[in-house]
C-alpha cells in the first residue's frame, strides 16, 4: 500500500515539476539596465489560461503557513516513544538542561534552543532518557514541546521557498508549484516531526538564499541592502552553528559574491558588466558575509562551554579541561583558554566526521531515490504501523 500511495505522489510530482518548468520557460523577461547599480525591473506574462492577482503574494504567503503548521506541526505526540536519531539529540538537549559536558560531531546551535525553550516554556528537567528507538516518554515528558523546534522549522520552510521564488522573479505559478512541492514533500514532513536539527538546519538554507536573493535585488549600499546582506551573513551562521555539511551552501554564496564583487553584477540574472573592482566593496561583503557568521559561530561554542560545566561520559577533550570540570579530579592543570577548547573541540569534530566510514544503516541508495522508497517507508512505519 505504501508502495502504491508513493508511486502516486511521485508520479504527479514529477508532472508538477515539469509544469514548473514550463511556466518558467514560458515567461518573458524584459530587462532594460539603466547603470551599473540601478535594480533592473522585470516583466512577467501569466500563463494565458489563468492570472493570479497581483496583490496575491501575503495571501499565499498566509496560506502555505497554515498549511504547512498543519502538516508538521498537528499530533506531535505520536508516535509516543523514541524515533530514529532523537536517541542522539535527545540525550544532547538533556546535558545542556543539566549542564553535562558531551561531545557530538556537529555545531550546539540548535540544541541550545531546544533546552532554552524547554526549561523555560515547560519546566522540563532533563529526566527522559533517549536511550534507544522505541523507548517510551514518561507521562511527564512534554512530547510535543520536544519536537515543536522542528516541526516549526519544517513548517516554515515552505512560506520561504514561496517568497524566494518571488525574489527571484519567477511567475506565481512557478512560485505556487514551488511551495506546493515543498509543502507536499513527504521526507521534510517526517523529519520535522522528530527531535533532530535536519529541518532547523534546511530552514537556515533557505533563509540563507533567501536573504541573499533580497540582498542582490537592492541598490548597492543602501540601508536595505546592509540589512539583507547582514541578515545572510546572520544566516548562514546558524546554518553553520547546526551542522556542517552546510559549508557548501557558504560556497555557493562564495562564488557568486565574488562574480559580483568582479563584475558589479548586483542583481540576480542581470547580464555580465565589465570587470571591476572595488576594494570598499571587498571589506564589506567581507564582514557581513564572513565576518558576521564566524562571530556567531564562536558565539555557540563559548554558549556550550559555559552551559556544560561538569563532568561527562565522554571526553574528546585536553586533559587540562576535562580535569577542570565540575565533580572531576583535578589534575592541578590550569583552564586552557576559550580558543584553545575551541580549537581542540573543533578538531575533534573534524576527525569524527573525517573517520565516519561505515556505511549508514538507514542510509538510501540511488535507485530507490526515484520512487523514495526510504523515506515513505520510514513514514509508514514510524507513523502509522505503530
Amino acid at each position: 500500500m505504501a508502495f502504491i500511495f508513493g508511486t502516486i505522489v511521485l508520479f504527479f510530482g514529477n508532472i508538477g515539476l515539469c509544469l514548473y518548468f514550463i511556466c518558467l520557460l514560458g515567461e518573458k523577461d524584459i530587462a532594460s539596465p539603466q547603470s551599473e547599480t540601478t535594480i533592473v525591473s522585470k516583466k512577467y506574462s501569466s500563463p494565458p489560461f489563468f492570472e493570479i492577482p497581483a496583490n496575491m503574494d501575503t495571501f499565499w504567503v498566509a496560506f502555505f503557513t497554515i498549511t504547512a503548521v498543519y502538516t508538521r506541526c498537528t499530533d506531535l505526540s505520536h508516535p509516543h516513544h523514541v524515533l530514529f536519531d532523537e536517541t542522539h539529540f535527545g540525550g544532547f538537549v538533556n546535558n545542556h538542561i543539566k549542564e553535562i559536558w558531551y561531545y557530538d560531531i556537529h555545531p550546539p546551535w540548535v540544541k541550545l534552543v531546544i533546552a532554552w525553550f524547554l526549561v523555560n516554556f515547560t519546566g522540563y528537567d532533563g529526566n527522559q532518557l533517549f536511550s534507544e528507538i522505541g523507548d517510551k516518554f514518561l507521562p511527564t515528558s512534554p512530547v510535543k514541546a520536544f519536537r515543536f523546534i522542528p516541526s516549526l522549522a519544517a513548517a516554515l520552510i515552505v512560506p520561504v521557498t514561496y517568497l524566494t521564488a518571488r525574489q527571484l522573479k519567477i511567475s506565481r505559478w512557478g512560485s505556487l508549484l514551488s511551495a506546493t512541492m515543498m509543502l507536499l514533500d513527504n521526507l521534510v514532513i517526517a523529519e520535522g516531526r522528530m527531535l533532530t536539527t535536519d529541518t532547523s538546519l534546511l530552514f537556515f538554507i533557505s533563509t540563507t538564499f533567501y536573504t541573499y536573493v533580497c540582498s542582490s535585488n537592492k541598490r548597492l549600499h543602501s540601508f536595505q541592502w546592509y540589512l539583507w546582506t547582514s541578515l545572510c551573513g546572520l544566516s548562514m551562521g546558524m546554518m553553520i552553528s547546526t551542522k556542517w555539511t552546510s559549508l557548501s551552501v557558504v560556497g555557493i554564496i562564495g562564488i557568486s559574491t565574488v562574480h559580483d564583487l568582479l563584475y558589479r553584477r548586483h542583481v540576480v540574472l542581470f547580464p555580465f558588466n565589465k570587470f571591476h573592482f572595488n576594494v570598499k566593496d571587498f571589506f564589506v561583503r567581507l564582514f557581513l558575509l564572513l565576518g558576521i557568521p564566524v562571530l556567531f559561530y564562536l558565539l555557540m561554542f563559548k554558549l556550550w562551554f559555559l552551559t556544560c560545566t561538569h563532568k561527562g561520559e565522554f571526553g574528546h577533550m585536553t586533559k587540562a579541561f576535562l580535569t577542570n570540570l565540575k565533580g572531576a579530579t583535578p589534575s592541578g592543570l590550569p583552564m586552557p583558554s576559550f580558543l584553545s577548547n575551541f580549537y581542540n573541540l573543533n578538531k575533534s569534530m573534524f576527525v569524527g566526521n573525517k573517520n565516519i566510514l561505515t556505511p549508514h544503516h538507514w542510509q538510501s541508495y540511488w535507485y530507490t531515490w526515484p520512487l523514495d522508497l526510504r523515506g515513505l517507508l520510514s513514514i509508514f512505519i514510524y507513523f502509522y504501523l505503530f
